[in-house]
């Protein structure tokens, strides 16, 4: 900014005003200048954004790496340790439980697990699954159907640019032929003399 007030024309002198100021040189000065600073400006900005682009390519498989490790250490536990939030009694826990000499589950884990026969469903949980794969469902169809429209529209519209390009031009003359009739208006008095 200081380089760029100092390249702007100065009209004062010390502590007198100069009157001799060419005011065109000076316009000119002062838009070059502000061109420049624009230039410099689009510059910075360019700048900022391509880092941002940059970085938002770097930290995003990050965030994609913590969120898997996150969800498999929550799975690992959620299957082998009974002090986490899961409420069934499954096969590998009860495996793990023997490795580790406990024969029979403490009494409050008792009243709080439930036993699991296998891949058995609620009809609660059966009918939540069926209506949200539903719903997915739906949507991948309706995705689907709109791409293959896009494609459908775009293979026509490219077979009919490439037919009307091959229709030959059309010479036309168009002749107009206009009449108008002035009418004689009265001579306006007028003050001005040039």
């Amino acid at each position: 900014m200081k380089g760029f007030f100092g390249t702007l024309p100065d009209i004062v002198n010390s502590d007198q005003i100069d009157l001799n100021v060419n005011f065109q040189e000076m316009f000119r000065g002062n838009g070059t200048a502000l061109a420049r600073l624009k230039a410099q400006f689009t510059a910075m900005q360019d700048t900022v954004e391509v880092t941002a682009h940059v970085a938002q390519k770097v930290i995003a498989p990050f965030f994609i790496l913590m969120l898997l490790g996150s969800s498999v250490s929550y799975l690992v536990r959620y299957l082998t340790d009974l002090k986490h939030d899961n409420v069934c009694q499954t096969v590998r826990l009860q495996e793990l439980l023997r490795t580790r000499g406990v024969e029979e589950l403490p009494e409050a884990y008792r009243k709080r697990l439930v036993r699991t026969r296998g891949w058995r469903m609620t009809q609660r949980e059966l009918r939540r699954c069926l209506w949200q794969g539903t719903i997915l469902g739906f949507y991948g169809l309706v995705c689907a159907l709109i791409l293959g429209l896009d494609h459908l529209i775009y293979s026509v519209l490219q077979t009919l640019l490439s037919w009307a390009q091959d229709i030959p031009g059309v010479n036309t003359a168009i002749s107009l032929h206009l009449k108008q009739k002035l009418k004689q208006e009265e001579p306006v008095k007028s003050s001005y003399y040039g």
